[in-house]
């Protein structure tokens, strides 16, 4: 992964519930100050009744920490991150709570490739890779969660959400919230920083997750 967004493969991740405005904008906020990789969760109807904030950050990176707390702290959790795809990661794969991928692969290939991973590794609770022009992911237990980035061009670089596509989801599911609740929302992806007292968001792109299947049903939303 890129973007500091890692320590020794170890992710750090904050859940808030935003209890104060937050300023998201797409244009770069000023250039001292410092940013943390952000998801911010918009709910659009569903089960889900308040947005959430979630902070990514490496072991050893305080970011987070330095930021003006923008909201209640409802979930927190550290898990380990490797690639399935770069021969660099062998040794991690074995202990790897999310395994990526970043070799882009037919889509109607995608849920058996990304079960394959799982049974190979059974301590790995969630695959992930690209797959057609989206992003796909397969929990343990069968769930496949599909989404569609849309990033713009910004300071924060690239598109952001590979990087943190599965430790999203590993830390949804894990906090108790369900899956199915996301395809009633909008995720904005950036970088979060304070200028002032205020916290701020960079906005880098935008993610539709569009469809949850768990087994049983699929949900899917409208376009």
């Amino acid at each position: 992964m890129n973007g500091g967004v890692v320590s020794d493969l170890v992710m750090l991740v904050r859940t808030y519930e935003p209890d104060r405005p937050l300023r998201v904008c797409r244009v770069p906020y000023p250039p001292a100050a410092r940013g943390t990789t952000a998801v911010l969760v918009i709910p659009r109807g569903g089960g889900l009744r308040a947005p959430r904030l979630a902070l990514f950050t490496g072991r050893d990176d305080d970011n987070a920490a330095e930021l003006c707390p923008p909201g209640a702290l409802t979930a927190l959790d550290a898990h380990v991150v490797a690639r399935y795809d770069d021969a660099q990661d062998l040794p991690r794969r074995e202990f790897a709570d999310v395994l990526t991928g970043r070799v882009r692969r037919p889509s109607r290939s995608a849920f058996e490739r990304l079960s394959a991973v799982l049974r190979r590794y059974p301590g790995c609770s969630v695959a992930v890779g690209p797959s057609g022009d989206q992003e796909v992911a397969v929990l343990r237990g069968g769930a496949t969660v599909r989404s569609l980035s849309t990033p713009r061009r910004s300071r924060s670089g690239a598109d952001l959400w590979p990087d943190v596509h599965g430790s999203f989801l590993y830390c949804w599911t894990t906090a108790g919230l369900p899956l199915g609740d996301l395809s009633h929302c909008v995720l904005i992806v950036g970088r979060l920083g304070t200028f002032g007292d205020r916290p701020h968001l960079e906005a880098s792109g935008r993610v539709l997750i569009t469809s949850v299947e768990d087994g049983v049903a699929v949900r899917r939303l409208a376009s």
